[in-house]
């Protein structure tokens, strides 16, 4: 939950509506050892957050309509 809390200003958009497409990964390694994760929980972390990016997309996709 913290590696997702330090990711939440790293959401990427989409063209003029500016819709939220997904977290940008690119920054995970860095957000990572700055959370203090393990290089042997990485996988772990990896797979918990886009679980949590699913979800927030859905519940943000269901307050839309």
């Amino acid at each position: 939950v913290n590696v997702f809390h330090r990711m939440s200003t790293q959401w990427r958009t989409r063209g003029i509506d500016g819709a939220l497409q997904g977290l940008d990964y690119a920054v995970l390694p860095f957000v990572m050892r700055c959370c203090g994760v393990k290089q042997k929980q990485h996988a772990g972390v990896f797979e918990d957050l886009g679980v949590m990016e699913r979800e927030t997309l859905k519940v943000i996709q269901e307050k839309q309509k």
